[in-house]
């Protein structure tokens, strides 16, 4: 049996230091890869895919980013947006929903 973890708190850090979150996003999508491997014994590990997307604005050269957890290719499970909060700081806020378990 596979318990799954809590989402983690949002994350705030320098800009330097924002490889350090690396850690906490795969222990995250991990986690939640695991918890549905094991609820749902006709899963396999290739129905799950980690996706990168970049979120651009008008007349802004800062992008944010999105990484997820895509579920068969139609279910976002879990994901991450990155956003540059201040000029040298960036947070991290991190999201689940497995509702289409139901």
């Amino acid at each position: 049996m596979v318990d799954l973890a809590s989402v983690p708190k949002e994350i705030i850090c320098d800009l330097k230091d924002s490889y350090k979150t690396g850690r906490t996003i795969d222990e995250f999508f991990l986690n939640t890869e695991e918890y549905v491997l094991n609820l749902d014994r006709r899963c396999v590990p290739l129905d799950f895919e980690v996706k990168y997307r970049e979120i651009s604005y008008l007349k802004a050269s800062i992008k944010d980013e999105l990484i997820y957890l895509c579920f068969r290719k139609m279910h976002i499970i879990a994901g991450v947006l990155c956003t540059r909060i201040e000029q040298d700081k960036c947070g991290y806020t991190f999201f689940r929903d497995l509702n289409f378990l139901k």
